[in-house]
């Protein structure tokens, strides 16, 4: 079970070494941030997604399809260069995109390491809770990340899903 603390309503998992993070040191807007991680989406280095609200959260990651069915889930493409994936929450990303000597995941964040061989593989996010429930965090997990290797990859992300304010 990973813990990923998320005060920006976003999580994400990404190839650490094939994403770009760094956007320059003085961009200040969320539309520009937004605009580079649909750019990186589209590579397949990272998925974002929207959690509805800020939290800690308690991420499941199985290596296998499954039947699982939670609140909402979102599938996408997302490729592996070098043995390991690594979760990271929007504060992180952030503050990558304005340093370039950041890195990701920083030193203290090394637990959110996930271990697979290099490859393409499929993602699917399933948020296990609504997130206008008062008791949103109840169960096991709060989300299930499932990555699997299939003949065709589903399409890159086009839009960041479930966004504060989207259901």
């Amino acid at each position: 079970m990973y813990r990923v603390v998320d005060d920006g309503g976003f999580l994400a998992i990404l190839d650490p070494n094939a994403y770009t993070s760094f956007i320059s040191e003085t961009f200040s807007s969320y539309e520009v941030l937004r605009r580079h991680f649909l750019e990186e989406m589209q590579k397949g280095t990272i998925l974002v997604w929207g959690t509805g609200v800020a939290n800690k959260w308690r991420i499941d990651v199985r290596f296998e399809q499954s039947d699982v069915v939670g609140f909402r889930q979102v599938t996408g493409p997302l490729n592996v260069s070098d043995g390991f994936l690594c979760l990271s929450d929007y504060g992180t990303l952030f503050g990558a995109a304005l340093n370039k000597a950041a890195s990701l995941p920083p030193g203290n964040k090394r637990s959110l390491y996930i271990q697979l061989a290099s490859g393409r593989y499929t993602c699917r996010v399933v948020q296990m809770f609504d997130p206008e429930d008062d008791d949103c965090s109840d169960g096991d997990h709060d989300f299930l990340i499932e990555l699997y290797s299939q003949e065709s990859s589903p399409e890159p992300w086009l839009e960041i899903p479930w966004r504060f304010g989207e259901a």
